[in-house]
């Protein structure tokens, strides 16, 4: 797929994929880049018809007037890296950014880090991570978290909280710059007796085993404004906390693996006991 309006060959674009939709999405966002280390010239990118968010010019880049044919790729002009900025105007997406070179040929193909599954994602989508106030679609669980940096009593921004749901990997969450989190995720197949999976407990009854871990590392100085691709998805393994005690460190509890479970149609809010309340305690 090349990117191209009447004669003009775009100078970059990217796709970006929502997992609790499972499509690509094309409007609402606002995607801006800019050069590295230079704010001021900052562009915003259109969405077209396929949903993928082109930049049609960027700064210090002149491929408007290619052919955008073999020939011209075959020797393009000399890549630039930019940051690109996306926001959500609609508020069902945490904001966040990441840096890229251009020109690219077709959709940026970007790849996670290795390590990081983000099941059912197009090959080189860049993934979108719902926030906390993100309005639940209709049969899907959500598990919620307001994640609290423990040594530095404030919360853990861009924290990512990752979710084994009855045994299935991959459902993550990154936090917000206040630390709050939402995974929602399409409920697990039912469990139970008889062909169906329903006979022996009915779907009202159904609960699923959880198992949650975390990535956290206290950003140096004032949190960022965003979160950061790809970085804040290999953040170093944080410990979660069943049970806190500001005084007496051997009264604080680790978060076993055995102790949630998420029931169908009920939200699953996570907490740790003692401390400050309503907080998922992670150090």
């Amino acid at each position: 797929m090349e990117f191209k309006v009447g004669a003009r060959t775009a100078a970059l674009g990217l796709r970006f994929w929502d997992p609790v939709a499972a499509a690509f999405v094309g409007d609402g966002l606002r995607v801006a880049a800019y050069p590295v280390a230079d704010p001021s010239r900052r562009v915003e990118a259109t969405a077209n018809p396929s949903r993928a968010w082109v930049f049609h010019k960027l700064p210090g880049l002149a491929v408007e007037h290619g052919e955008g044919d073999a020939a011209f790729w075959g020797a393009p002009p000399k890549t630039r890296s930019y940051v690109i900025e996306v926001d959500d105007a609609q508020g069902r997406f945490v904001p966040f950014q990441l840096t890229v070179d251009a020109p690219a040929r077709g959709p940026l193909a970007w790849t996670p880090p290795a390590g990081v599954m983000l099941p059912a994602m197009p090959p080189g989508a860049v993934p979108l991570f719902s926030t906390s106030t993100r309005i639940v679609p209709q049969g899907m669980g959500v598990i919620r978290a307001d994640l609290w940096d423990a040594a530095e009593a404030a919360p853990a921004a861009w924290a990512v909280l990752t979710a084994t749901v009855d045994g299935l990997l991959g459902v993550r969450g990154i936090a917000d710059a206040e630390g709050k989190v939402a995974l929602i995720f399409p409920y697990p197949a039912p469990i139970g007796g008889g062909a169906d999976g329903l006979t022996g407990v009915r779907l009202t009854e159904q609960e699923w085993p959880v198992v949650l871990s975390a990535g956290y590392v206290k950003a140096a100085g004032k949190a960022p404004a965003r979160a950061s691709l790809p970085g804040v998805l290999t953040q170093a393994a944080g410990t979660l906390w069943e049970t806190w005690d500001d005084l007496d460190a051997a009264a604080r509890v680790k978060l076993a693996p055995t102790t949630l479970t998420i029931a169908y149609g009920a939200e699953l809010a996570v907490k740790t006991a003692g401390g400050k309340p309503a907080v998922l305690y992670v150090t």
